[in-house]
């Protein structure tokens, strides 16, 4: 009997944006290159994507850094399309980290959250 599944070889977790590139490399500017899922990812991460590569690299290593926050974390929160503007927001992705943030923390991490929030209005 052959076994025609996929074998993982490794596992990485992705900002949308760096889906996006994957895709637009894999596919060479060309959508038909893609496969029907491929290309249904590629729809998506069009839609919801708001940060460039740069910038959504650049705001998950900031809140790992300075937050110590996980990079699961991080990246639910760089990947969101409508980024929290709330602390009661920002506590729904805080709660399954094994970093719990002080208030003034909280506060810290809006206001980075803020700032490219309006990178984002702004392009």
């Amino acid at each position: 009997m052959i076994n025609f599944r996929k074998k993982i070889i490794s596992e990485e977790i992705l900002t949308l944006a760096e889906v996006k590139e994957i895709l637009k490399n894999r596919s060479k500017n060309n959508p038909e290159e893609l496969s029907y899922l491929q290309k249904m990812t590629y729809n998506y991460v069009n839609e919801f994507c708001k940060l460039s590569l740069e910038d959504a690299l650049k705001f998950r290593n900031e809140i790992v850094q300075r937050f110590g926050l996980s990079i699961n974390t991080a990246t639910q929160i760089v990947n969101l399309r409508y980024l929290p503007s709330l602390v009661d927001e920002l506590e729904i992705f805080l709660k399954k980290d094994p970093i719990k943030l002080s208030d003034e923390q909280k506060e810290e991490l809006l206001n980075l959250i803020q700032i490219y929030k309006e990178k984002i209005e702004n392009e």
